[in-house]
């Protein structure tokens, strides 16, 4: 295992500061998916419905498949499994520029589109999660996670502002094309990385074996504790979440006439917190347990999301988003 035997930062190793560089490019090509494709779909057919729709089908393929990626990730060429991913985002995410400059695409596409990317990105992340500590060795694994944490919050911040601006001067077509180059950028940037492990991969598993290791994995979660109950809070926290960021586009636009710029700098203010929060939880990995750490932000992430309710500026309710941000990270 190429572990790092120094007590240097964890960009000592050439091999994460490669794919450091790659998944931060990766993730401001996210940032302006995010923006870009449900204000899109707004845009086509001013639906709440429809913008709610997208995001569902960016998020729930990812919860089904998450358990199938770590699954592939110990089995095969994590390098080869992660730079295949990023090949098929960059396709969809080149399909959709085109199919828009050409005035074909359509939400069927959109949404299918978004599909493969989920089950493309829990691919990705299953790679990820093991690649890290083969990198880096596991007492290394918690700053890593949190310096791309802190990469992404980083991103959340700057792009929302700037595809915004890019949206409302140029449409959606300069985000969907630097969102697909970026993924071309990630696969560049893994391909000079030696291996992300396993040290004998074994081949692509079978239908039976990966369904195997995904009753597994449930049977695992299910009978520590623990882990049970931090899945269920986690799961309640972020259905609520997720349910109103699928709304959030339609309701800045009705609620508050917002322009595309001002939903832009809503979403890419409430990142701030997010930073903040990855920032204490590098530090804090060592001196809190775990548990601890957890109860403490699922407290803050109560407490921060009560005003958020009650107020009916915007400007306010974007403060209030980013100190829940800030509480989800720690």
């Amino acid at each position: 295992m190429a572990v790092l035997e120094t007590a240097e930062g964890i960009f000592a190793s050439h091999g994460f500061r490669q794919y450091f560089v790659g998944q931060s490019l990766s993730l401001l090509g996210d940032g302006l998916r995010v923006l870009a494709v449900p204000l899109l779909a707004f845009h086509l057919t001013h639906s709440a419905l429809s913008t709610g729709t997208a995001f569902i089908c960016e998020v729930a393929p990812f919860s089904i498949f998450a358990l199938v990626g770590g699954s592939l990730a110990d089995r095969v060429d994590r390098k080869r499994l992660m730079i295949g991913a990023d090949a098929v985002r960059f396709l969809v995410m080149a399909f959709f520029a085109a199919a828009y400059w050409f005035h074909f695409l359509t939400l069927p596409m959109i949404y299918a589109g978004l599909i493969v990317i989920s089950i493309c990105a829990a691919a990705f992340l299953g790679g990820q999660a093991s690649s890290i500590p083969y990198l880096l060795g596991r007492d290394r694994t918690t700053e890593a996670m949190a310096a791309l944490i802190a990469a992404e919050s980083v991103s959340n911040l700057v792009t929302p502002v700037a595809g915004g601006a890019l949206f409302a001067l140029f449409g959606p077509f300069p985000a969907l094309v630097i969102n697909a180059l970026t993924y071309l950028a990630s696969q560049l940037s893994l391909s000079r990385i030696d291996s992300l492990g396993p040290d004998n991969p074994h081949g692509m598993p079978t239908l039976r074996t990966l369904g195997n290791d995904v009753r597994l994995g449930f049977r695992t979660l299910f009978e520590d504790r623990g882990m049970r109950a931090q899945a269920m809070m986690a799961f309640a926290l972020n259905t609520f979440g997720f349910g109103a960021y699928a709304i959030l586009i339609p309701f800045l636009k009705r609620g508050f006439g917002a322009s595309d710029q001002q939903v832009g700098l809503f979403l890419g203010m409430s990142a701030v917190g997010a930073i903040v929060g990855a920032t204490v939880a590098g530090r804090m990995a060592k001196r809190w347990p775990f548990g601890r750490a957890v109860t403490t932000a699922y407290l803050l992430d109560a407490a921060a999301c009560l005003p958020v309710v009650l107020l009916n500026n915007i400007w306010l309710r974007r403060h209030c988003v980013g100190d829940l941000q800030r509480a989800r990270q720690l």
